[in-house]
């Protein structure tokens, strides 16, 4: 970790951390490099399901083994785990259902779960909480501005579906990315320090680049995608150096 990122080395508890997430991010890759491979020889042998399943599971058991080592700090970071799960599990459910046919439905239902995670983070209670050694950090400020990203996200999708919809280019995928995009809003207000931040704008970003180019058949709106992802990524290259050369600092 020192060679990797010499910024944690002066900041004793974001190291300690960094090296305990190393140990099991490393092993992690030497089983996706195998899993890989496993998929590969299965492939050959046109066993595409099996293939499908050994990272899908590899993932799970990753997951699994995170939540089980923060337990105690998942109930501060609830809405966002709670809306993400529910654009990967509404994802996954359109895509074999109606797909398009069900654009708008589901941005309908994911304009009421933006007002519903909204008013629970009204009635939360009013205390200052800190998760993941400092990264996160849930105050009377952060739920303000998650309250007005969610009910600004809500308005958005409720007033541009009918316009989508005349102009032919609603889809299913468009809440779902709309809502990923809500997560890293939330994960930016409630960052502790660069890392959490950065991590939060990425997502963001890679998601609203999928909306720049939503509209397929449109010159000018693949081109502001591929701009944008461009400069995005050039900006996301320096910050990341920036942040992984120099010590790091506590935002709060």
């Amino acid at each position: 970790v020192y060679l990797i990122a010499p910024g944690f080395y002066e900041d004793t508890d974001k190291f300690t951390l960094a090296v305990e997430l190393t140990r099991i991010t490393f092993p992690f890759l030497l089983f996706v490099c195998l899993s890989s491979l496993l998929s590969g020889v299965l492939n050959m042998n046109n066993k595409f399901a099996a293939a499908a399943a050994a990272p899908i599971i590899l993932n799970l058991i990753l997951i699994l083994f995170l939540l089980i080592s923060f337990y105690n700090d998942l109930n501060i970071i609830f809405p966002e785990i709670f809306l993400s799960v529910y654009a990967m599990v509404a994802l996954l459910g359109v895509v074999y259902t109606s797909k398009d046919e069900l654009a708008k439905r589901v941005t309908w239902i994911t304009a009421f779960i933006f007002i519903l995670v909204a008013f629970l983070i009204i009635f939360s209670e009013e205390k200052t909480e800190i998760a993941f050694g400092g990264m996160f950090i849930d105050d009377a400020f952060s739920r303000f501005s998650k309250i007005i990203i969610l009910l600004s996200a809500a308005v958005v999708l409720v007033m541009g579906q009918e316009y989508m919809s005349r102009r032919g280019f609603l889809r299913f995928e468009y809440p779902l990315i709309v809502t990923l995009s809500v997560v890293g809003m939330m994960v930016m207000v409630s960052a502790g320090d660069l890392m959490s931040l950065y991590m939060g704008l990425e997502l963001q970003s890679l998601a609203l680049y999928v909306i720049a180019a939503f509209k397929k058949d449109s010159v000018k709106s693949t081109e502001a995608g591929l701009k944008y992802f461009v400069l995005g990524a050039l900006s996301s290259g320096s910050v990341s150096y920036t942040h992984l050369t120099l010590p790091t600092k506590r935002i709060l």
